[in-house]
């Protein structure tokens, strides 16, 4: 799908296995939330794509993708991580090419 491990690839595949969609090409994981659609690989018809910034009035869903600013760790590329569940007012992300390291005991 693209470079292997990076967390563009990987929210690149997760749209791919879940929507059957791609975004076009995009050089580092910032360029995604400029995006203003997806592609269907099926059939190749466009589907429309909104970007919410944080503090936004509509809230995320499971599914979305959250796309972090340029800045610390990510000052160059950002980071894209998939939101996977909502709890309260925090989102549990999946995401991939942060710490090439198991989490912490007990820390999920």
């Amino acid at each position: 799908m693209r470079h292997k491990w990076q967390c563009v690839e990987f929210a690149l595949r997760f749209l791919f296995l879940n929507y059957s969609s791609v975004f076009t090409d995009v050089g580092m994981a910032y360029e995604i939330f400029s995006l203003r659609f997806l592609r269907q690989v099926v059939n190749d018809n466009l589907l429309p794509l909104q970007a919410f910034a944080n503090g936004s009035l509509r809230p995320p869903v499971a599914g979305a993708l959250l796309i972090l600013q340029k800045g610390g760790e990510f000052k160059h590329t950002s980071h894209v991580a998939v939101i996977t569940q909502l709890l309260g007012n925090k989102v549990r992300i999946a995401e991939q090419n942060v710490h090439h390291t198991p989490l912490p005991p007990g820390q999920q």
